[in-house]
C-alpha cells in the first residue's frame, strides 16, 4: 500500500480530482437523507391507503347493518291489514269500499325484502293465513276466479309448505298435519257424517273461546283501524248484515269487520339453518296476533352485498369472502365487463387475493355472519403517487444540477488550463523574437557586424518577427474584443480583385519569409469585378491565421515548404442569393476526425503541451470561426488526401 504522502498531492494538485471527491460527498449528503425520505414517504402512503381500504370496507359493513335497518323500517309502516290475501279498500272522494288482492300477493321486486320467502299471520288459535295464497285447495282456487300463470299455483304451495314447516319447527303455530289427525280421530269415534256437521254448523252459530289475555304491547308500538275479513275455516263469513254489498268479491261470502288494533315492533329471530323471520305482535283487544315474514338468510346476504359493492368506490378489484357460520362459504368476486367493473356471486370457497386488508362480522341478527375483504394489490392514492412523483423528480434534478455542475467545473478547469497554456504560449511567443530583436539590434547598434550580408539578414530577422508580434498581438486584441461583445465589424461590399489585392500584400512577408509557393485561383465562373460583403480588417486577420497555420502544418519531413493554394468560386445558394466561397487549401498532413471538431475552439491545441514543436497561441483559428460568423459567413473545414482545405462562404453580388 503506497504512503500517505504518495497519495496527499494527488487530491490536493489535480482539480479534477478535487472536484469529483466534493461533488460526491455532496451526492451522498443529500441523496442519503432524500432516499430515506422517499421510503419513508412511500410506506406511510401505503399505510395510509391500507387504512383507507379498511375504513371503506368497515363503513360498507355499518352501511349493512344500516341498510337491513332500514328495510325493516319499511315493513313496519306496512298496515296489519295487507297480511291477509284480501283487503278492503277504501275510496274517501265516492266512500265507498271493494275488495281486493293485498299487495302482498305479489310483492314488488326491488321494493320487497331482500331473500324474501313469503308473509304470513297466526291468529289467536295458532292457525296460519298468508297472502301467499288464501287456502290450499287447487281447485277451489280456479273456481274464485284467480288467475295465476301456469305453474304459479304450484310454486305458491311450495313456498307455504316450506313456511309453514320453519313456523311449526319454531313453535311459533300448531302443525295442520297433527290437528288433522285429530280431527279424525273425533269424526271416528262420534260416528256423525261429514253432512251430519255441516247441517250443525249451519244451525249452530260458531263460538269463539276467549284467549288468555295477551301482554302488555310494548312502549314503542303503535295504533292503526282498519277493515279485517272474518275468515272461519276455509270461508269468508258475513256477520254484520249492514256492510255494503260492494264488500263482496270473487264469488266468495267475504265479510271485513274493522277493527282498531296495536302493533308492535318487528323483531328478527333465527328461523332456520337457512332463514331468518322477521315478526311483529298485533293485539286486537283481547287477541293477540302474530304477523311476519320468512328471509332466505343466503340470498338477503349475498344480494345485499352484491348491491352494495356497487356504491362503494374501491381503486382495485377487491374480493369478498362470505362466511355464513354454518360452514357455508360464498366469494363475490369482481370482473371487467365491457370496460365496466361488475361482480359475480361463487357459491364455493376460493383462494383469497393476496392481500388480506379486513375481517368484519356483521351486526345482529347477523353477527355470526363474517366477512373477508381481500385484494391483489392496494395502490396509492393519486395524491401520494404525486408526492412520490415529485420527490424522485427533486431527487432527478438533484442528480441532474450535479451532473451539470460537474460537467461545468470541469470546462471550467478545462478552459483554466488553456488560459494557463495561452499565457504560457503568449509570454513563449513574445519573449523568444523579443530576446532575439535585443539582441540583434544591440549588435547592430553597437556596430559589431560589419558584414552587409548578416546586416541584411539581422534586419530581415528583426521585421519579419517584429510583424509577428504584431499578428500576435492583434489576435490578443480581437480576442479581447470578442470576450466583450464588441467586435466593431463593419462590412462593405469589396471587389474579388480588391481582396486579391489585400490578401497579397498581408501574407507578401510570410510568403517571402517561409520560401513557400502560393497561388491565387480564380474559378472560371467567377469574376474578379464581382463583389463580396466583408470587414477588410477582419477579412486581412483572417487570412494572415489561415496562412499562417497553412505554413505551420504544410512543411515536409525534410523542412521544406509545400505549396499553399488559395480559391475564389462563385457559388449557386438559391432564393436569388448569391455566394462566393473563399478557400486556402495546404498539402500537409491534415486534420484528424477526433482534432476536427475542436479546432475552432479557444485556446484549442492539438497535442501535447510538453511535447509540441509547432509554435501558436490557440487563439487563431476560434478568431476566424468568430469573425466569419461576425461576417454572415459560413465557416467549414474539409479534409483532403493529403492536406485540408479551410473554406468560408460569403454574401455577394455581381
Amino acid at each position: 500500500m503506497p504512503p500517505m504522502s504518495l497519495l496527499k498531492p494527488r487530491f490536493s494538485e489535480d482539480p479534477k480530482f478535487r472536484l469529483r471527491a466534493l461533488l460526491a460527498g455532496l451526492i451522498v449528503c443529500i441523496s442519503i437523507p432524500l432516499i430515506f425520505l422517499v421510503i419513508k414517504a412511500y410506506t406511510q402512503f401505503q399505510w395510509e391507503m391500507y387504512y383507507e381500504y379498511r375504513w371503506t370496507a368497515k363503513h360498507m359493513v355499518k352501511d349493512y347493518g344500516k341498510k337491513i335497518k332500514s328495510f325493516v323500517a319499511k315493513e313496519e309502516a306496512r298496515p296489519f291489514s295487507d297480511y291477509q290475501f284480501y283487503k278492503l279498500s277504501s275510496n274517501t272522494m265516492l266512500d265507498k269500499k271493494r275488495v281486493m288482492l293485498s299487495p302482498l300477493v305479489n310483492p314488488v321486486e326491488g321494493e320487497s325484502f331482500p331473500g324474501l320467502l313469503g308473509y304470513f299471520q297466526i291468529d289467536e288459535k295458532g292457525e296460519l293465513s298468508s297472502p301467499i295464497l288464501p287456502f290450499e285447495d287447487k281447485q277451489k282456487l280456479i273456481e274464485t276466479g284467480l288467475h295465476f300463470e301456469p305453474g304459479e299455483v304450484d310454486e305458491r304451495l311450495r313456498t307455504l309448505h316450506e313456511i309453514t314447516k320453519i313456523l311449526v319447527d319454531k313453535g311459533m303455530m300448531n302443525d295442520p298435519s297433527a290437528i288433522l289427525a285429530s280431527k279424525r280421530v273425533e269424526f271416528i269415534a262420534t260416528g256423525s257424517s261429514r253432512e251430519d256437521r255441516k247441517v250443525d254448523n249451519e244451525r249452530t252459530p260458531l263460538r269463539i273461546p276467549k284467549p288468555p289475555r295477551p301482554p302488555k304491547a310494548a312502549e314503542n308500538s303503535r295504533t292503526e283501524s282498519g277493515w279485517t275479513p272474518l275468515k272461519i275455516g276455509d270461508s269468508y263469513v258475513r256477520e254484520n248484515k249492514d256492510e255494503p254489498a260492494g264488500s263482496k268479491s270473487y264469488k266468495e261470502n267475504i265479510e271485513f269487520i274493522e277493527s282498531k288494533v296495536e302493533i308492535g315492533e318487528f323483531s328478527i329471530i333465527e328461523g332456520s339453518a337457512s332463514h331468518l323471520l322477521a315478526v311483529r305482535r298485533v293485539w286486537m283487544g283481547e287477541k293477540e296476533i302474530t304477523q311476519g315474514f320468512a328471509i332466505n338468510k343466503y340470498d338477503l346476504i349475498e344480494s345485499t352485498l352484491l348491491k352494495m359493492l356497487y356504491l362503494v368506490d374501491f381503486e382495485t378489484p377487491v374480493m369478498v369472502k362470505i362466511d355464513h357460520g354454518d360452514g357455508n362459504i360464498s366469494a363475490v368476486l369482481p370482473e371487467m365487463t365491457n370496460g365496466r367493473q361488475t361482480f359475480k356471486l361463487v357459491k364455493e370457497d376460493l383462494e383469497n387475493f393476496e392481500e388480506e386488508f379486513l375481517f368484519s362480522e356483521l351486526y345482529a341478527p347477523l353477527e355470526h355472519v363474517g366477512l373477508k375483504f381481500s385484494t391483489n394489490k392496494i395502490p396509492m392514492s393519486s395524491t401520494s403517487a404525486l408526492a412520490i412523483y415529485l420527490m424522485a423528480t427533486v431527487i432527478v434534478i438533484v442528480f441532474v444540477g450535479m451532473w451539470v455542475i460537474y460537467r461545468l467545473g470541469l470546462r471550467q478547469l478545462k478552459l483554466n488550463e488553456e488560459r494557463l497554456n495561452f499565457v504560457s504560449a503568449v509570454s513563449h511567443e513574445l519573449k523568444t523574437p523579443l530576446t532575439s530583436i535585443i539582441m540583434y539590434s544591440d549588435m547592430l547598434r553597437e556596430g559589431m557586424v560589419s558584414d552587409d550580408d548578416k546586416k541584411k539578414r539581422y534586419y530581415d530577422f528583426i521585421f519579419f518577427e517584429s510583424e509577428r508580434l504584431g499578428r500576435l498581438i492583434e489576435n490578443v486584441l480581437r480576442l479581447s474584443k470578442l470576450s466583450r461583445q464588441n467586435q466593431g465589424i463593419q462590412l462593405e461590399y469589396t471587389t474579388i480583385g480588391s481582396a486579391i489585392d489585400l490578401i497579397q500584400s498581408k501574407v507578401s512577408t510570410l510568403v517571402e519569409k517561409n520560401s513557400i509557393v502560393f497561388n491565387i485561383h480564380l474559378a472560371a465562373n467567377t469574376d474578379a469585378e464581382m463583389k463580396v460583403l466583408i470587414d477588410p480588417d477582419a477579412f486581412s486577420q483572417i487570412v494572415i491565421n489561415l496562412m499562417d497555420n497553412a505554413i505551420k502544418f504544410s512543411k515536409n519531413k525534410d523542412g521544406t515548404q509545400q505549396s499553399i493554394d488559395v480559391y475564389f468560386e462563385r457559388l449557386s445558394a438559391g432564393s436569388g442569393k448569391e455566394q462566393v466561397r473563399f478557400s486556402v487549401r495546404d498539402y500537409g498532413p491534415g486534420i484528424d476526425k477526433a482534432n476536427s471538431a475542436k479546432i475552432f475552439d479557444l485556446f484549442y491545441r492539438a497535442g501535447n503541451e510538453m511535447t509540441r514543436t509547432t509554435p501558436g497561441t490557440g487563439i487563431g483559428l476560434a478568431l476566424v470561426s468568430e469573425l466569419t460568423t461576425a461576417m454572415g459567413g459560413r465557416l467549414e473545414l474539409v479534409n483532403h488526401k493529403p492536406g485540408a482545405e479551410f473554406c468560408i462562404d460569403l454574401q455577394a453580388k455581381s
